[in-house]
């Protein structure tokens, strides 16, 4: 993950916006990459997330406030 902070988000934009647009049971399957994923979210500038594509900024801020994701067998698991 820390990798994708010196990768030109325009670049990565296809890629992380299919991420945060996955359904949340499947970010269940791998909770700690939500929270990771979540981290580096919110860690972007607004500059970089202003080049993002229309309704970009919308699916990333319904990301980040989506609930933690639990795996199956974790604790709040469904």
């Amino acid at each position: 993950m820390h990798g994708l902070r010196h990768i030109p988000l325009g670049d990565l934009s296809p890629a992380l916006l299919a991420a945060v647009r996955a359904p949340s049971s499947a970010w269940s399957l791998v909770p700690d990459l939500h929270v990771r994923l979540r981290a580096v979210i919110t860690a972007l500038p607004e500059t970089a997330i202003a080049e993002l594509p229309r309704g970009a900024a919308e699916d990333l801020a319904r990301f980040v406030t989506r609930p933690e994701a639990h795996g199956p067998g974790r604790p709040g698991a469904r």
